[in-house]
């Protein structure tokens, strides 16, 4: 097996109102420990950019139907 698949794996979340400065802090902090971070608000905004049929790419049509 691939040490690096069985290795264990720690977690960390910063929780907190927009513009508080998690992202600055945890960029910071990821440089300084060796980690990675994530920020999935970035994450998310960029994917949401995205046309829909880049993130759907089986999706022919889009249609809003009221109910």
């Amino acid at each position: 097996k691939d040490p690096a698949l069985t290795a264990p794996v720690a977690l960390d979340f910063m929780l907190g109102q927009p513009g508080r400065g998690k992202t600055t802090l945890g960029t910071k902090l990821a440089a300084k420990h060796n980690m990675i971070f994530v920020s999935v608000g970035q994450l998310f905004r960029e994917e949401v950019k995205k046309p829909v049929s880049e993130r759907l790419p089986g999706l022919s049509e889009v249609r809003i139907c009221d109910s």
